[in-house]
């Protein structure tokens, strides 16, 4: 079967956007579909701006325009980070155009919504997932596009925080929503919204990444020529309220080093490294500890069964954490949020895994057979490099 995904998908440091790409595609060939990730985007030059405007006044999303547009100019200090990070990139390359051309397969074509409407790429079926997708209720992310006939699931999508305090908002995404055939969530506030919304049969659902068992990863994975023990830290750029100092400071006192991993607006002074996605999972799988502020930080920390600490964010997106301690309590792991109670218990017993990996297997085991359920019989055949 051909499969389109959604998702955010052109990063060039944020580790967890692409892995979990990387997962659903590698989980869904090794079940013999063919997954292609469609490459969605906003905006666009001058000719498609007018035709995206044209798209959103006849088909009623002039609402939704207005109202990205002026997000985009209110949060001018996301804007400033954005600018600053991709300055950061260009500096420091991690190849991940690389890994995309050895891991995931693509349309060649670029889609805005109103391609995606008039000409939509050929599928059996479209997923749009995971990640942040529904932060806003865009069309393209909520697959309102292409023919009836077409099979649409939604798996593992995040609200980042976003409960729809909109009236507006609300009523566009309760109406996407019913084209929907299934409707699953990483974060228990997000499904309490869609079943607000209408869809009662809204459920939760891990986050891609964790439908691939560690070997997967570690089969990719390349291990660095760094002596000694170390902590991995990884942050992104959202406010926490430990002070950085607090952990090398910790590192120190252990006779750790640190290998430092930032992305998405994190600036400091401390010394940090910029590895390709297929060294970053060699350090966290050889680290001792990993202390990170991500929720795919937290996530491969998991699955690699690794002693970790997930920092909290703080301040305006704090409403995020939602996603981290959902699966936290999942796996009966919510005291990793704590990073006072946990840097303690890191001279301590380790984290027994015995029981998180069962889980782990059977929750592997049973998505295979949902999605078995979901997309009926699989076709055989070799992925396309480039899918049209």
């Amino acid at each position: 079967m051909n499969i389109g995904i959604i998702s955010f998908w052109d990063d060039q440091s944020n580790y967890g956007q692409i892995l979990q790409c990387f997962a659903l595609q590698k989980f869904l060939r090794n079940m013999n579909h063919r997954p292609f990730h469609v490459k969605y985007v906003e905006g666009g030059g001058k000719r498609q701006k007018i035709a995206n405007f044209a798209y959103v006044l006849f088909h009623g999303y002039l609402f939704d325009w207005i109202k990205s547009k002026r997000g985009a100019k209110r949060d001018d200090r996301y804007a400033e980070l954005n600018r600053l990070q991709a300055r950061e990139d260009e500096m420091h390359p991690r190849d991940f155009d690389g890994f995309r051309d050895r891991h995931l397969t693509f349309t060649r074509e670029t889609y805005r919504i109103s391609d995606l409407c008039a000409r939509p790429p050929e599928a059996d079926c479209y997923i749009c997932g995971s990640d942040q997708i529904w932060a806003y209720p865009d069309a393209g992310y909520m697959l309102d596009f292409g023919p009836r006939g077409v099979r649409r699931i939604a798996y593992a999508a995040s609200m980042g925080g976003n409960d729809l305090a909109d009236r507006i908002q609300r009523s566009r995404f309760a109406r996407r929503l019913k084209r929907l055939d299934i409707v699953s969530l990483r974060e228990k506030d997000g499904v309490e919204v869609c079943r607000e919304a209408g869809r009662k049969d809204a459920f939760l659902a891990p986050d891609p990444v964790f439908l691939l068992p560690a070997e997967e990863y570690r089969s990719i994975a390349k291990r660095g020529s760094a002596d000694g023990e170390y902590v991995l830290v990884y942050l992104l750029g959202n406010e926490i309220d430990v002070d950085v100092r607090e952990i090398f400071s910790f590192a120190r006192s252990r006779g750790l080093d640190v290998k430092y991993v930032t992305s998405k607006g994190r600036f400091d002074e401390f010394p940090k490294t910029y590895p390709s996605i297929e060294e970053w999972l060699g350090l966290m799988d050889a680290a001792k500890y990993v202390v990170t502020n991500s929720f795919h930080g937290m996530a491969l920390s998991i699955i690699l069964n690794k002693d970790f600490a997930v920092l909290p964010l703080s301040g305006e997106r704090a409403s995020m954490n939602s996603r981290i301690t959902t699966t936290l309590e999942h796996y009966g792991l919510s005291e990793r949020m704590e990073w006072e109670k946990t840097r303690d218990s890191f001279d301590g017993e380790r984290i027994d895994y015995s029981a998180i990996n069962l889980k782990l297997r059977r929750q592997r085991e049973h998505y295979k057979e949902l999605f078995a359920k979901w997309l009926g019989g699989a076709e055989g055949g070799d992925s396309p490099k480039e899918a049209e």
